[in-house]
């Protein structure tokens, strides 16, 4: 709360200097609750006089808009007498016609204006063309019909503008105008029949009945001056002739007299009728005209009376608020204001009864902010730090001074507190600063030197000591003092908790200290001359500084292991990786650098062979002999470099570049020797890459990556020495980007199968096909003998192999041939399978096919174990068929083949090449023949592209070929063959994304 002073404000509450609502009504006195009682009587009274005249306002915009309207419907009604006038004057065929003003043909761009905003469809422009080109031909009545297509148009254009008219007078006006115009246009075409010649009675008698009804229309609507307008004119002659007359009797007229006073009669009608439209249009206009004046004067007389009532209602809020409100409000304003702190009196009261009322508020505020003043200057005291100020009570009585002495006993006890607060708070700091200390040092000498340092601050004229066990080892000179024994130390509590001591140069207080490894040592504040008052606070201080010693050394003891597990490789004890890097950053420029990467080879064939742990222990030993060698050569050519064990390769050193193939041959030739691992020889053969390093363009990371390539091009098989080349990273780039692709394309069954045809070696005709799995990728083919080897190394295979056997089963049935079988390549990855041939007999049952029309092809290497060989037995008793494929390639012998359970043999085209240029190969070849004869086998000749080597084959006696000579692998379609007495199945296409 603030007690300061405060601005007193004359002749009312403060004002604020913003400008506003509220600063505007303040400033002509009225107040919000004096707003709210007058202002809802006050707004339902305008409220019913605007609901009043509502209506009014609506009457006068609708006659507003109105009256625009009826500008336009003079124009039409102008437009629409000049369309008649222009088509009397050319088709009408009496010579004497009587004219009183001249006529001006009908404006053309102005009419088709006119047209387009009503939305008609007439072409005005065109209309008019035709209507005089007819008229000038003769043809009367056709051109009378277009001038009326055009009048109509103009008709219903007043009629749509008219149909806004407003109720009243408005109205009734608009009627009687368009009855007039339909009446007028009506007798016209009346005359208009008369005059071309030939007219339909049962016509002019529709035109006079629809002329007289308009008449009776607008006789009903138009104003007292309209009909009396109309009356004088149908009382004429030529009113009278032309209505009494027969129109019959006109049919066959000869008499040139009675011509002549029909149309004279007419033209005196028509030119009638034509002043009776253009003064019922500007009665119209005045009408509307005089009438919008009229509300337009009953609205301003409304406002008027509206801002006399607010005015008035305003005038008797200001003198109500200046005799009443306005001091009880300033009486209002000052209690709030008492009650938020500020001593503000009231000046000027309105009557004597609120005076009294005001001078005991203005005694209240005076004594409250004597009491403030002095309340004030005891905040400032204490801010500063003193606590002498104190509440002067004389002048208070009452709760004011029970209130006053309370406070200046309070202060007395905060003086009190101070310093014992300020003491405890001189020990705290001394604590933060150990601690801080603590955690900065580096360390164990530091952190005891620091605590040491910091301790006496807590007592002045005090020294800390540090005393060690007399059994204990020799202590790093800290530059403190430093004693050798305590004769505290036999005190057996001091174990527990800091206690007071004495010894020969004082007393003081000591804490035990307990330290991660060897004997404790006790920490010591002896006091000097003076003996604290309060001993308990120091004894607190002591112990703490002994926990914060101790548990820092641990600390420290903890981060020096945490950092040697994080910085080397936890099995060999070697530099890890993130080591390694840091290192090789602070040194990368002061040589040239090669990285040597070292992997042994077969390492996974060790656990099966020598147990679980076989592995680690032969990496610890290799690890130790490679940290061995490469010490030995460091110290032997006095260079620096280091050696590290990572992920890929296993080990990595980094050496300088002129000794890089000295020490990989050094490491080469050492690991000829065998290591010796629980007591058995093992003898462990490396692949070691060298790569070079350090330069900007290559950073170790890469370095490492690179040697990784270079090793795993290694035959595995001896130790061997291989530096990377930049090709070898192209290699490692296509083959990710082949395996992407090919998970990608088993995913999305992009590959897709392709058959070569495999044919009867006599009759060339087709019993059987070999499906050949196919790819591409980014529309560039894959040859399988790329991506083959892949889906081997990586699993994939056993998912080719599946969509392989599923796709040639279900193009089994649609083959061309008599009762063709298919061949499918089976991989040795496959074979070794265990669950291989659970999955091809459960794609077999599905598909349900006879199964010897599926054969299976192998390899020879393919049945290397005793398991591969039994797998392929119980392969054969699901009731396939097993052919040898690419016989000759390898080393094959008379017992493999005796112990194969297949019925085809297939030649691999290394043997049928040559067969035409040497005898020596047509004698192996009919050799093999034979042999598979004998052994009940059908023999297939692969490779097979020409005539001779097919005539040869015959003569050897080989039971069918397979070659480009008699057929290219191609897909399904090119072999497709459908009859009715086959069962239809299901292809699986292979879907090609878009």
């Amino acid at each position: 709360m603030n007690f300061g002073r405060k601005p007193k404000v004359e002749n009312g509450p403060y004002r604020s200097t913003r400008w506003g609502p509220t600063s505007l009504l303040r400033s002509i006195d009225i107040g919000p609750r004096l707003i709210l009682l007058a202002g809802i009587p006050l707004a339902a009274l305008l409220l019913v006089i605007g609901l009043l005249a509502s209506d009014d306002i609506a009457r006068w915009q609708d006659l507003r808009r109105f009256h625009e309207t009826t500008e336009e419907i003079d124009g039409l009604v102008n437009l629409n007498i000049s369309l008649q006038e222009e088509r009397h004057l050319l088709l009408g065929d009496d010579t004497q016609t009587v004219l009183e003003r001249p006529l001006s043909g009908a404006p053309s761009g102005e009419l088709a204006e006119t047209l387009r905003e009503i939305g008609s469809p007439v072409d005005v422009i065109q209309v008019l063309a035709d209507a005089r080109r007819l008229s000038a031909a003769g043809q009367s009545e056709a051109a009378a019909l277009e001038y009326t297509r055009l009048i109509n148009e103009v008709l219903r254009g007043i009629s749509l503008h008219t149909a806004n008219a407003p109720f009243g007078n408005a109205t009734s006006e608009s009627q009687a105008l368009n009855a007039l115009l339909q009446s007028h246009e009506s007798f016209l075409l009346e005359d208009l029949q008369v005059q071309i010649g030939d007219p339909d009675p049962l016509a002019l008698g529709r035109f006079r009945t629809e002329a007289l009804l308009a008449l009776e229309e607008f006789a009903t609507n138009a104003s007292a001056q309209s009909r009396a307008d109309l009356e004088a004119t149908t009382t004429t002659s030529a009113w009278r002739f032309l209505t009494l007359a027969r129109v019959d009797s006109f049919a066959d007229v000869d008499d040139p007299s009675q011509a002549e006073l029909w149309a004279r009669s007419a033209d005196v009608r028509r030119l009638a009728f034509i002043d009776l439209a253009e003064q019922e249009s500007e009665t119209l206009n005045q009408s509307v005209g005089l009438a919008q004046r009229q509300v337009a004067e009953t609205l301003v007389t409304v406002l008027a009376v509206i801002g006399a009532i607010v005015l008035l209602a305003t005038l008797l809020s200001v003198l109500l608020r200046r005799s009443i409100v306005r001091p009880l409000s300033n009486l209002t304003v000052s209690a709030r204001t008492l009650s938020k702190g500020e001593m503000v009196p009231i000046d000027d009261p309105a009557s004597d009864e609120i005076a009294e009322v005001a001078g005991a508020f203005s005694s209240l505020a005076e004594t409250m902010e004597n009491l403030f003043t002095d309340i004030d200057a005891i905040s400032f005291s204490v801010r500063d730090g003193r606590y002498d100020q104190r509440i002067h009570t004389d002048h208070l009585m009452g709760d004011w001074a029970r209130l006053a002495n309370t406070m200046n006993a309070t202060l007395e006890t905060s003086a009190a507190h101070r310093d014992a607060t300020r003491e405890e708070l001189d020990r705290r700091t001394v604590l933060s600063e150990i601690s801080n200390a603590a955690i900065l040092a580096v360390s164990s000498p530091e952190i005891t030197a620091s605590v040491l340092h910091h301790l006496p601050k807590a007592l002045a004229g005090s020294h800390a000591h540090i005393h060690v066990h007399p059994s204990g080892p020799p202590t790093v000179d800290l530059g403190i003092p430093l004693e050798k024994s305590l004769s505290a130390l036999e005190v057996p509590t001091l174990v527990e908790q800091a206690q007071r001591i004495t010894s020969a140069k004082g007393d003081g207080v000591a804490a035990l200290v307990e330290f991660p490894s060897g004997p404790p040592a006790v920490i010591a504040l002896m006091f000097g001359e003076h003996e604290p008052a309060q001993l308990e606070p120091l004894v607190s201080l002591v112990e703490t500084a002994a926990r914060i010693l101790s548990q820092a050394h641990r600390r420290q003891i903890a981060e020096t292991d945490a950092t040697h597990s994080r910085e080397h490789d936890q099995l060999t004890g070697l530099f890890n990786a993130e080591r390694l890097g840091r290192w090789f950053a602070d040194r990368r420029m002061v040589n040239e650098w090669t990285a040597v990467g070292i992997a042994p080879q077969n390492l996974d064939d060790l656990d099966g062979s020598f147990g679980r742990n076989a592995r680690n222990l032969v990496l610890q030993a290799v690890g130790k002999r490679l940290e061995t060698i490469v010490a030995q050569e460091f110290r032997a050519h006095g260079y620096d470099g280091a050696l590290a064990r990572i992920v890929e390769p296993e080990f990595v050193a980094v050496v300088p570049k002129r000794f890089s193939r000295g020490i990989a041959d050094t490491i080469a030739q050492r690991f000829s020797e065998p290591i010796k691992i629980e007591g058995s020889q093992l003898q462990v053969d490396l692949t070691i890459g060298l790569t070079e390093v350090g330069r900007t363009d290559v950073d170790l990371t890469q370095a490492v990556a690179n040697v990784a390539i270079a090793i795993r091009r290694g035959a595995s098989q001896t130790t061997e020495i291989i530096p990377f080349e930049a090709r070898y990273r192209d290699d490692v780039r296509r083959r990710t980007q082949l395996i992407s692709w090919l998970e990608q394309a088993i995913e999305n069954r992009d590959l897709r199968i392709e058959f070569q045809p495999i044919v009867n070696a006599i009759t060339t005709r087709t019993e059987g096909y070999e499906c050949l799995v196919r790819g591409s990728m980014n529309g560039e083919a894959v040859s399988p003998a790329e991506f083959i080897p892949l889906a081997e190394e990586t699993n994939m295979v056993m998912a080719i192999g599946e969509f392989v056997l599923r796709e040639a089963c279900a193009a089994l049935p649609f083959l061309r041939g008599d009762t063709p079988y298919v061949a499918i390549n089976l991989s040795p990855v496959e074979l070794s399978d265990p669950r291989f041939i659970g999955r091809i007999d459960r794609v077999l049952s599905e598909s349900s096919i006879d199964r010897d029309r599926i054969v299976f092809e192998v390899t020879e290497g393919a049945t290397a174990t005793e398991s591969d060989l039994e797998r392929l037995h119980r392969l054969r008793r699901l009731g396939v068929q097993i052919a040898i494929d690419d016989f000759g390639s390898g080393q094959s012998n008379l017992s493999y083949l005796n112990n194969l359970p297949a019925q085809i043999l297939k030649l691999d085209r290394s043997l049928i090449t040559p067969i035409t240029s040497d005898e020596g190969a047509v004698s192996i070849v009919g050799k093999a023949i034979e042999m598979a004869h004998g052994l009940g086998m059908t023999v297939i000749g692969e490779g097979v592209e020409q005539n001779d080597e097919l005539n040869i084959l015959r003569r050897l006696r080989c039971d069918r070929i397979q070659g480009w000579f008699t057929g290219r692998p191609a897909p399904l379609e090119d072999f497709i063959e459908i009859t009715v007495d086959r069962p239809v199945t299901q292809i699986s296409r292979p879907r090609h994304r878009t």
